[in-house]
């Protein structure tokens, strides 16, 4: 669960600002909050504010920390958000564009409460430095601190955990876009670790972060899920009732490889749609197909298709279209309203098995949907079940 988020340097912060996911002394509304290790935490949270009090700036924020934190793979327009972005706010607000943005985040695992991290120039996409500290109720131990500007100035918990880390500086891992993670990537993929740190990882790759209704749809299932996600836009009143799959003779694969490319870094997960999901039933278009086949839920030219990878490595598509009001005629994702678009690309962070593990950060929710259907959503974040 995340505890805390804090910024600075980066968009419209100056100075350090930070949000909280602490409970407060109110003893109203018990059932909002969580305890993990020892630290009330609430199950929701808000932000409201006039325009251009910064907003999504801080969806822009944590978005750009977790890409850092897996290689720094990011669009042209996205590694603007430090670069342009940063130089766009300097008159107003002070931004340093030359010196580091800096980021940190408190969070609870099952391990235990750690507080972690990261100064990264921005403009030069380099790391500055990295902090990982194991958070106790009585005091703090650290376990990493490295200056990538100064190695004399390193510390470490332990002798083993420094040869790691020496390892990965002889290494250092590189993609295609020259991109390297931060160390407590590397230290999560150490076998000679503590499962700790695989923990940590798992937590940020579960940060599931949307900043725009554009972001990519990308997520595995098994076909049962279409039932699942039809029952669940029946419930929010969208008049939906029933699907159907429409196969595509065209090839598609050169837009679904890009839409991989933007979702995943060679490191981690980056968008909050890129999610895995576990249904059983089968429709009539995945028969012939192992349960084992990976099928794929992927948005591309203004519609929703499913991809299925075919044992000869090929893939087929069929476009998924909707039954409303149980009629005899189905629309396509683009013929959709603006709500019900925006309600099938919260899906990641609404639905699924997964969703107790997860910590789920949207940028104007209400955006296009009915308030009775935003009611619906955040009683899921508040409930047990």
């Amino acid at each position: 669960m995340l505890i805390s988020f804090t910024v600075g340097n980066f968009l419209s912060f100056n100075e350090d600002q930070e949000f909280s996911m602490i409970a407060g002394p109110s003893a109203d509304h018990k059932n909002h909050i969580k305890m993990q290790n020892g630290v009330d935490i609430l199950r929701f949270g808000a932000i409201y504010g006039p325009n251009a009090s910064g907003k999504s700036n801080l969806i822009k924020a944590l978005f750009y920390a977790k890409s850092a934190f897996f290689g720094g793979y990011l669009s042209e327009e996205d590694r603007g958000y430090g670069l342009s972005g940063n130089l766009a706010y300097r008159n107003v607000s002070g931004i340093q564009s030359t010196e580091p943005s800096r980021f940190k985040f408190v969070f609870s695992t099952e391990k235990g409460v750690y507080q972690y991290g990261i100064d990264y120039n921005t403009a030069t996409l380099r790391h500055v430095s990295e902090w990982l500290v194991r958070v106790g109720s009585d005091s703090d131990e650290l376990i990493f601190n490295i200056d990538y500007t100064n190695s004399d100035n390193n510390q470490f918990c332990s002798d083993s955990l420094n040869r790691v880390f020496n390892d990965f500086r002889l290494s250092k891992r590189r993609d295609s876009h020259n991109s390297v993670p931060f160390v407590l990537f590397y230290l999560s993929e150490n076998d000679s670790l503590s499962e700790e740190f695989e923990y940590i990882f798992d937590w940020f790759d579960n940060l599931l972060v949307q900043t725009s209704v554009d972001d990519p749809l990308y997520f595995g299932f098994n076909p049962g899920f279409l039932d699942c996600l039809c029952d669940y836009l029946q419930q929010l009143d969208t008049g939906i009732t029933g699907y159907r799959l429409v196969p595509v003779f065209s090839d598609l694969s050169e837009e679904f490889l890009h839409i991989e490319k933007q979702v995943f870094t060679p490191f981690g997960r980056l968008y909050s749609n890129a999610v895995s999901y576990d249904y059983s039933t089968y429709t009539p278009f995945f028969n012939g197909f192992s349960n084992e086949c990976p099928y794929t839920l992927v948005s591309f030219a203004n519609n929703i298709f499913v991809a299925v990878r075919s044992s000869d490595d090929g893939i087929l598509f069929a476009e998924l279209q909707f039954q409303h009001n149980s009629s005899n005629h189905y629309f396509s994702f683009s013929q959709e309203s603006e709500g019900t678009k925006k309600l099938i690309r919260l899906l990641s962070n609404i639905l699924g098995e997964t969703s107790h593990s997860i910590v789920s950060v949207i940028d104007e929710i209400e955006c296009n949907v009915h308030p009775l259907a935003i009611r619906n959503i955040i009683s899921k974040f508040l409930s047990d079940d």
